[in-house]
């Protein structure tokens, strides 16, 4: 009987261990523009935050238009001063709807790839 519990608390120790390689994942903590807003003046820059430290040879993002058409040609880049943040400079917007999507790398090896909408009203 000595042996079983032995057993259970092993597993539950190695359980235990491998629970925070699930969390080491990096996602996507903070956009700007945020999702689905609603901008009365197109950005500039898209900038995206991530809870890790960002592989630079393989994050990427790019923005599309409504109808899927690509906008931006730009590459994105991770900003000089914060290594979790990706930032892709766009060109003039006008009103429409607008989609990021986001291949994010962590330096843990982890992919982290998504979307998201956002609008930009049309000037009168």
């Amino acid at each position: 009987m000595k042996s079983v519990g032995m057993r259970f608390i092993y597993v539950m120790v190695f359980l235990a261990c491998q629970v925070p390689h699930a969390w080491a994942h990096a996602k996507l903590v903070r956009s700007d523009p945020s999702a689905r807003a609603i901008l009365t003046r197109a950005p500039s820059v898209i900038q995206l935050w991530f809870n890790e430290k960002l592989e630079p040879a393989y994050s990427s993002a790019e923005l599309r238009d409504g109808a899927g058409t690509l906008v931006s040609t730009e590459k994105a880049a991770i900003a000089p001063s914060n290594a979790k943040q990706l930032m892709l400079k766009i060109p003039s917007l006008a009103g429409g709807e607008y989609v990021v999507q986001y291949r994010a790398l962590s330096v843990d090896g982890h992919i982290a790839e998504s979307s998201f909408r956002f609008f930009v009203r049309a000037r009168p």
